[in-house]
């Protein structure tokens, strides 16, 4: 929990929103030009969260949030079953970082291809499904705990507290795209 990475990470966490943000916002652009309104992709995930359900769920990609809602969360949640909220947290978390560990896997093994013999990428299995599982614990046993503080914590300050939660592991997430040098082809541009 050294100062120095927990900084990096709040970087690269900024730097990933960015990035997202940029590519669903080109995505948008095509669909407002075939006459498709787009909604928000994020909405100040940073700066406007007040607990990490609000962060997960309606302020940091709404895109796969939508996706993971629909297909993950309400079929488990209209079970009706009193524990099914809790399971279906934990299953839509697990879905996510599933979902992340293909698209990981994709992008690993394209980047493996791309790479010298000096550059490669090693993918490591299911990390994607452990960092996610780890938000899933957090937003489930931290989310109470925010929402008593918002009356008295002003939100840029309780939203800097939510990222604070994950920032230690967060490398979990960027750690294989920095090595990846997927963020060498933003840079390019910028």
């Amino acid at each position: 929990l050294a100062p120095g990475h927990l900084l990096n990470n709040y970087l690269l966490a900024h730097i990933t929103h960015l990035t997202l943000a940029l590519g669903l916002a080109g995505a948008a652009s095509l669909n407002h030009a075939q006459g498709y309104a787009a909604r928000p992709s994020f909405r100040n995930p940073f700066f406007g969260s007040g607990s990490p359900s609000q962060f997960w769920g309606r302020h940091w990609n709404m895109v796969a949030h939508g996706m993971l809602k629909r297909g993950v969360y309400k079929p488990i949640v209209n079970s009706r079953c009193r524990h099914y909220p809790i399971i279906a947290v934990v299953a839509t978390f697990v879905a996510s970082g599933l979902l992340h560990d293909y698209g990981w896997r994709v992008m690993g093994l394209m980047t493996l291809t791309e790479n010298t013999e000096n550059n490669s990428v090693v993918v490591v299995h299911l990390k994607q499904s452990v960092f996610f599982s780890y938000c899933g614990i957090i937003m489930l046993l931290l989310d109470k705990p925010f929402l008593a503080l918002k009356n008295y914590v002003p939100l840029p300050i309780l939203s800097t507290l939510v990222v604070l939660t994950v920032l230690p592991v967060s490398h979990w997430f960027t750690g294989d795209m920095v090595m990846g040098r997927y963020y060498d082809h933003y840079s390019l541009g910028l």
